[in-house]
């Protein structure tokens, strides 16, 4: 119930910033929820039917996966939703896009100059929890070069799946955006650039402390705890009350 509030909480805020001139494409993997598709179509947002093949290669990464390491393992609906990005160039045509996850706030209008001349010619990633960390490492709000995603599809789909076929871990953390981040990175040997870090103004946590991302921020992603969690904080739970993996996020809000 929660993720289908947030995600249309998220939709409404880029109509806010945007106004009805950008299009909004959602890869949609269910036909059940018919109320909801229908809010969608009246907020004229793009509905792709997603029935992905790869379903069970994925499933075997969830089972193998630690649940203490990302709340997302112990879900298998949240969990696919990490991966559908996978198929993205089938869906949309256009050199660039910017993946949202269902738990971000669009803050204001921004255009592809805001990207600076040298836009990614393959992925750009925010950081995690260090807000002055240029690391690449967070894939809830990602650029992503849809012809390089297009041209790497097959080779990325062998990728995950000799990891769950061999039961093998992905080196830069768990799910779907480690996997990217592993691949790209060993991809091009003799070009680093493939993976870059997304200025931090389009990935802004409410647990961050410096003031300038807060005022310049484009995007808020309400990573790790959400607006539920953190009222939880203040009615008192204890951090044992709290999923293992969200834990270390309390010290830095409370």
């Amino acid at each position: 119930v929660f993720g289908q509030l947030f995600l249309k909480a998220s939709i409404l805020s880029v109509r806010k910033a945007f106004g009805m001139g950008i299009d909004i494409n959602i890869i949609y993997h269910g036909t059940e929820d018919t109320a909801f598709l229908a809010w969608l179509m009246h907020q004229h947002v793009i509905i792709h039917n997603h029935e992905p093949k790869w379903l069970p290669i994925i499933e075997k990464l969830r089972l193998k996966g630690n649940q203490e390491a990302s709340h997302l393992y112990s879900h298998q609906g949240n969990y696919i939703g990490t991966w559908q990005r996978i198929d993205i160039p089938l869906f949309i045509d256009a050199e660039y896009c910017l993946l949202l996850d269902a738990d971000t706030i669009v803050h204001k209008k921004f255009d592809l100059s805001d990207f600076g001349l040298d836009i990614t010619p393959g992925i750009a990633f925010s950081n995690e929890m260090f807000e002055e960390d240029t690391r690449p490492s967070n894939a809830g709000v990602a650029l992503l070069n849809v012809p390089k995603f297009r041209q790497t599809y097959n080779d990325f789909k062998s990728f995950f799946r000799e990891h769950a076929d061999e039961e093998k871990y992905f080196i830069g953390g768990p799910s779907g955006q480690a996997a990217y981040l592993d691949f790209y990175k060993g991809y091009n040997n003799e070009d680093a650039s493939l993976v870059q870090h997304l200025d931090t103004t389009f990935n802004v946590k409410p647990y961050f402390k410096l003031q300038k991302n807060f005022d310049k921020r484009k995007i808020v992603h309400l990573d790790g705890l959400k607006p539920n969690d953190i009222v939880k904080g203040l009615m008192g739970d204890q951090r044992e009350d709290f999923p293992p993996a969200t834990q270390v996020l309390l010290t830095r809000i409370f």
